[in-house]
């Protein structure tokens, strides 16, 4: 028998979602890092353990996941370093 009542999906999507919300917030707000987005992040793996939705282990691995992403993509769409090809002259203007 099948029961329908177990904790499913690993990892948290809820997790992933929130974490990934709070990551672009505080990319785009730098003033707001210890504000809402933290707070909310922190609630969603609280209850989604408490309710019984997701193990501990899922939130953690939907962090790592997602945050492993982010740093991935910002890696690769960083533009490439501007390089100057003037030579500066030793002499006066």
């Amino acid at each position: 028998m099948v029961n329908f009542n177990a904790v499913a999906a690993f990892p948290s999507l809820h997790i992933a979602i929130a974490w990934l919300a709070m990551l672009y917030g505080f990319s785009i707000n730098r003033k707001n890092r210890l504000g809402r987005g933290r707070g909310s992040a922190g609630l969603y793996i609280w209850r989604t353990v408490l309710f019984g939705y997701h193990y501990a282990l899922d939130s953690y691995v939907s962090v790592a996941c997602v945050s492993l992403m982010w740093v991935g993509g910002r890696q690769a769409t960083r533009p490439p370093p501007r390089r100057n090809h003037r030579r500066r002259s030793s002499g006066c203007r």
